[in-house]
């Protein structure tokens, strides 16, 4: 598909938006086989660049366990991200933030609220 050759080009110069989009055609199978672990490299590539809707989708790959090992903890890091880089009214990063959230103890939230609070600091630019 011609749609994801120029994804590739530029998600490979360094767009987080092509980088996304590339994701989400691996993990829907859009144009390429459904391939959930190239899906999360490339989220992980734009959520790393402070794309919101990367850090959601990827956030939904370790609840659901889809090209990564399922871990509630990497969720709730990437749900937290994707909420607080988003506006105040997109309630649903929060709200899968919040499941998440259920599923971890006081002590995991506070140690991953922690390291949330280190990768703004480590990414000053994006939040």
């Amino acid at each position: 598909m011609e749609a994801v050759r120029w994804y590739r080009m530029a998600a490979e110069k360094g767009n987080d938006d092509a980088m996304y989009r590339l994701a989400a055609m691996y993990n829907n199978g859009s144009g390429v086989h459904i391939d959930f672990a190239e899906g999360s490299r490339w989220n992980h590539r734009a959520a790393d660049k402070g794309n919101k809707d990367a850090m959601f989708n990827l956030g939904s790959q370790y609840l659901m366990g889809e090209g990564v090992a399922k871990s509630n903890e990497e969720a709730y890091f990437w749900f937290n991200l994707s909420a607080a880089a988003s506006s105040s009214s997109d309630g649903l990063f929060a709200n899968m933030r919040d499941i998440a959230a259920d599923k971890l103890s006081p002590d995991e939230l506070q140690q991953i609220q922690r390291r949330c609070e280190d990768w703004v600091r480590a990414h000053p630019k994006i939040h």
